[in-house]
């Protein structure tokens, strides 16, 4: 295969993904929200990957690496309180609001990874979704914007393990060898428990 044809069909993997990503997020949004929407403080988007907090989401099987993704930290807070206000659980910390956000993006990884599926031909899945202590250094990345109010919208960064973008770039060399589980975009199917989770309790002691 030659170099250009490599580029080419990098690229047009890398676009394939940030298109299936961006469906992705907005119908986690959309079924979270419902069709009141959601509305999150105006600001200019971050000037570099390390002013965001960073969730990142392994997938399995694991050799297709760990899926990133990228919110500044005034957004990635008002999102999780707004998540905890809409299912009737509001909370003064933020540290809850972020965990509830962590849950949301590990939606979006989980309907990706079903989309995915089918292209892949491989049982793609995530096994975790969690916080990340730095923000990734994966060069192949694109930003996803959302929450448009006032002219100025939001941006989600994702950053791709270089192994899923060369599988999604070479379907047939993947592990075909795989269970097939069919893959739909739309709403996520674990929506409904996405705030139904216990959130970490601060300030009680036991004795």
């Amino acid at each position: 295969m030659s170099l250009i044809s490599a580029t080419a069909e990098t690229e047009d993997a890398l676009s394939y993904l940030e298109k299936e990503t961006g469906a992705c997020w907005k119908a986690a949004l959309d079924a979270a929200f419902g069709s009141a929407g959601f509305a999150l403080p105006v600001q200019d988007p971050p000037a570099s990957p390390e002013e965001c907090i960073w969730f990142g989401c392994d997938l399995t099987p694991a050799q297709f690496g760990r899926l990133e993704f990228g919110l500044d930290r005034i957004t990635a807070v008002a999102l999780g309180h707004l998540l905890l206000s809409a299912r009737g659980r509001p909370s003064d910390h933020d540290h809850h609001a972020l965990h509830a956000t962590s849950h949301l993006i590990g939606q979006l990884a989980a309907s990706l990874a079903r989309n995915l599926t089918g292209r892949l031909n491989t049982s793609l899945e995530v096994a975790d979704c969690s916080r990340t202590e730095k923000a990734p250094a994966s060069p192949n990345s694109f930003t996803i914007p959302f929450g448009a109010a006032q002219g100025k919208g939001h941006l989600l960064r994702v950053c791709l393990p270089p192994a899923l973008l060369s599988a999604v770039a070479n379907p047939s060399s993947s592990a075909a060898t795989m269970a097939v589980v069919p893959g739909s975009r739309g709403t996520p199917r674990n929506l409904d428990l996405l705030l139904d989770l216990e959130m970490p309790e601060i300030g009680r002691a036991h004795v």
